[in-house]
């Protein structure tokens, strides 16, 4: 058939599979896309799926403006029959335009005007492109961060003082940006404190592995130079090699080794990786300090960037993604009435897909956002 004679028999196989789940495994370039669009159209011109029924979400605006031609073109050129299958070709012509062929973004984009009251959102809300967005974000959290300044707070005085106002806002800029601002309530301790006990067993494995016999191990130089500063050696790894000196001493004693032979030059790559990982004590130690006013700072600027953008009625494409989940997540009635609504999941390179489009996508397919369930999904 016209349809599928451009494919290769593989590719023909997998559009022609259109019951039951189906994972296509292949590497880039291979066409996933084009049989991704060549399947919406099958299904439309050789299964008589009504169009409102497929949900088809790609990767880029291109592609779903793409699957959209293609589809259109098959049924105009159906439409040249008579009677009852041109009536029924026109309707399908017409339905095309209810069919949610699009971006994830798009996607929620509908259903939330779509369900306005159960989202809690007004309709007429604005989408910001993600250019848009990261300045509407900069914008904010400087004004947010002039506020504070202006009412003394003493956490954004704290980070400000430790950090510098220019260093202070880029790198929280770089949050928003990076989609790394964390979560309501988030503990951001954890990475730190596994840092810091990674350090400590450095520490004692260095006090081990240099109060045994190096001499064989080392260059005579550094061997000599060791010995002579053992006893200080020793009391910079007893602490935490805060001072100047400490450090400038275990730079030049434990730093600058070098192996006596090439079986000992893993040793020597050991105690060097080992006391540049010791000597984050300090760093890990301030910076736990601050964390305090890390969370009290950046759960208030949340707080703040939601208001504004309620105030204009502004939306991120990672809001969109948010606010969808939780209303699928929430809300039964809507969910049941989506998976109603769409028979077929077909869904373009879904190994980009990050953690909240994936557990939509599950919802959307079987109703449980951390396994798939379902029998309908193509990816």
């Amino acid at each position: 058939m016209d349809l599928l004679t451009s494919l290769n028999p593989q590719q023909q196989r997998a559009v022609r599979c259109t019951e039951g789940p189906l994972l296509i495994m292949a590497g880039a370039g291979s066409g996933k896309t084009r049989v991704l669009v060549h399947r919406v159209a099958y299904l439309v011109e050789e299964k008589g799926v009504d169009p409102s029924q497929i949900l088809a979400i790609t990767f880029t605006r291109k592609a779903a403006t793409e699957m959209r031609q293609r589809i259109r073109s098959g049924i105009v050129a159906k439409l040249q029959s008579q009677g009852e299958e041109h009536a029924y070709w026109q309707e399908q012509l017409t339905n095309l335009d209810k069919a949610q062929i699009g971006t994830i973004h798009s996607l929620c984009n509908s259903i939330l005007k779509n369900n306005p009251v159960e989202s809690n959102l007004d309709p007429a809300f604005v989408v910001a492109e993600e250019r848009d967005a990261d300045v509407f974000l900069e914008t904010q959290t400087k004004n947010f961060v002039r506020q504070q300044l202006r009412a003394q707070n003493p956490e954004v005085l704290q980070l400000t003082g430790e950090y510098g106002s220019v260093r202070f806002l880029n790198q929280v800029t770089e949050l928003w940006r990076e989609g790394n601002f964390p979560p309501p309530d988030a503990d951001l301790r954890p990475p730190y404190e596994a840092a810091l006990d990674l350090a400590e067993q450095s520490r004692q494995w260095l006090q081990q592995t240099c109060a045994d016999d190096l001499e064989t191990a080392l260059s005579p130089k550094n061997w000599q130079r060791l010995q002579e500063n053992w006893p200080q050696v020793q009391a910079a790894l007893a602490g935490t090699g805060t001072t100047r000196e400490q450090r400038q001493l275990l730079a030049a004693t434990l730093g600058t080794l070098k192996a006596n032979s090439k079986t000992d030059r893993e040793l020597v790559k050991a105690i060097r990786e080992n006391l540049n990982c010791f000597l984050s004590i300090p760093v890990l130690q301030k910076a736990l300090g601050l964390i305090p006013a890390w969370q009290h700072f950046l759960t208030d600027l949340r707080a703040y960037v939601q208001n504004q953008k309620a105030a204009a009625g502004l939306l991120s494409f990672d809001d969109l993604e948010q606010r969808a989940l939780d209303l699928l997540s929430s809300s039964p009635q809507v969910l049941r009435k989506y998976r109603q609504k769409f028979r077929y999941l077909m869904v373009d390179e879904f190994q980009d897909t990050n953690e909240r489009q994936r557990q939509l996508i599950y919802l959307l397919a079987g109703g449980d956002k951390d396994k798939l369930l379902g029998n309908h999904l193509f990816v």
